[in-house]
């Protein structure tokens, strides 16, 4: 590649497509992310409703609430989800931890066995269920290595799905701007340099009243006010 023209076009090109790529990994990863939490609060908020209608089915009382959700969960089909409601289609990935209004554990997971007394710190962080002025209960979110990947549903899927496809076609799309104005600043920057090697030719040949003409201030101008001063 000698062209000077090329070699413009080129690095406009490359640099073009680095900011694309980069600005489209951000945003994928940003958008990956308001996603994870989107359905971590979601699904706590389902939880939250099966929790609280175990309470008022259950004469108040929130006793024997983790023995009810594992005869539930022995009872679905294998090929079922880990836990869904029919009547909304919500599907529960997470592995919630359930303390009662006293910080004992009701319903654990993988960091709290039944019976556990959660941290204060752990208490304050989680999210309380209350009934009236009640707080029944506290919901304790599991670690982000845990929750890093939750299952979505396909509405969810499709979504991140088009996402990656617009940032597709917006990349493919500077890569094409790139080289159209790429090409038009490389013929600008590269048209007087052309000028001045004409006229060198010219010059070697014998035709001393060719004249070079002077379009800018700049470094390329000074160029040709230099070169014509010396003719």
């Amino acid at each position: 590649m000698r062209s000077l023209s090329s070699k413009l076009v080129l690095a406009f090109l490359i640099t073009s497509l680095t900011g694309a790529v980069l600005a489209s990994i951000f945003v994928r990863q940003f958008v990956n992310a308001q996603f994870t939490v989107f359905v971590v609060n979601q699904q706590r908020d389902f939880f939250i409703n099966r929790v609280s209608d175990y309470y008022f089915t259950h004469s108040n009382s929130l006793n024997g609430i983790n023995k009810w959700i594992v005869d539930r969960a022995d009872q679905r089909p294998p090929d079922a989800p880990p836990d869904s409601d029919p009547r909304r289609g919500d599907v529960i990935t997470i592995s919630f931890c359930l303390a009662g209004s006293d910080g004992k554990v009701l319903i654990p997971n993988s960091d709290y066995e039944v019976g556990d007394s959660v941290p204060e710190a752990a208490l304050r962080s989680g999210t309380q269920i209350t009934v009236g002025s009640q707080v029944i209960g506290v919901v304790i979110t599991p670690s982000d290595a845990t929750i890093r990947s939750p299952i979505r549903d396909p509405a969810q899927e499709a979504y991140l799905t088009s996402t990656d496809a617009a940032l597709a076609i917006a990349a493919a799309a500077t890569a094409g701007i790139a080289l159209l104005l790429g090409g038009l600043l490389a013929r600008l920057i590269t048209h007087p340099l052309r000028e001045l090697t004409t006229a060198t030719r010219k010059l070697a040949a014998g035709d001393l009243g060719h004249q070079v003409s002077v379009r800018s201030r700049d470094e390329l101008g000074e160029l040709a006010t230099q070169f014509r001063s010396e003719e």
